[in-house]
């Protein structure tokens, strides 16, 4: 059974005409993440710079989840969530841009009925949460050594294969990529081969 999985999504485009409500989805408990793209034309100077938030609240039990916007390009602001527990969430933004703050929305989560939760602790060993089950199961992390984020994205459709092959078939929990400083720049592991003339990330 997989414990390493690679997310698919929920998306969408949301120009903000009028009011605030963001259109209700629904998604399964950890994975796929459910997103939310917003259309946003009125902020000033680097869009990298604007800071806005989502929290969520879980109607059920209380807990809440606060999460930033991120800047995708092109006027488009995004929201994104994994729903850690199921039942109904709901939503609210902050920010000094007045077109990210005030947002609402919600999400109903439903059971996971297959695969494994985030990984975490429990005492001295790695744990994770089992589908169907509210505890922990203790398991030791087997990761395969995988490509760099330019590897993956130049071969996108290995994944699918190399997950398949490793963690099905050969039972490995999940892949071990080497990031470096690609989180800023894909095509450079080394931050000293970062233009510093442009200060914003890769999108």
């Amino acid at each position: 059974m997989r414990s390493f999985i690679f997310f698919s999504l929920i998306t969408l485009t949301v120009p903000l005409l009028q009011g605030k409500e963001l259109p209700q989805k629904s998604g399964t408990q950890w994975a796929p993440y459910v997103e939310w793209e917003i259309e946003n034309e009125s902020f000033e100077g680097n869009p990298f710079d604007v800071v806005a938030t989502a929290t969520f609240l879980h109607g059920r039990s209380g807990e809440t989840r606060t999460t930033e916007l991120f800047y995708a390009g092109d006027n488009i602001w995004k929201i994104r969530f994994c729903g850690t527990k199921p039942s109904r969430w709901t939503f609210r933004t902050e920010s000094l841009d007045e077109d990210l703050d005030g947002l609402t929305g919600s999400v109903q989560i439903r059971h996971n009925l297959s695969g494994y939760g985030f990984v975490t602790s429990s005492g001295s060993k790695w744990a994770r949460e089992k589908a169907r089950t509210p505890r922990l199961e203790a398991f030791l992390p087997q990761h395969v050594m995988y490509k760099h984020p330019l590897g993956i994205s130049q071969e996108a459709g290995q994944v699918e294969a190399d997950i398949q092959t490793f963690l099905v078939d050969h039972g490995f929990t999940g892949f071990h990529v080497p990031v470096y400083c690609r989180w800023f720049d894909i095509n450079h592991d080394r931050a000293s081969e970062i233009d510093i003339e442009d200060p914003n990330p890769d999108l």
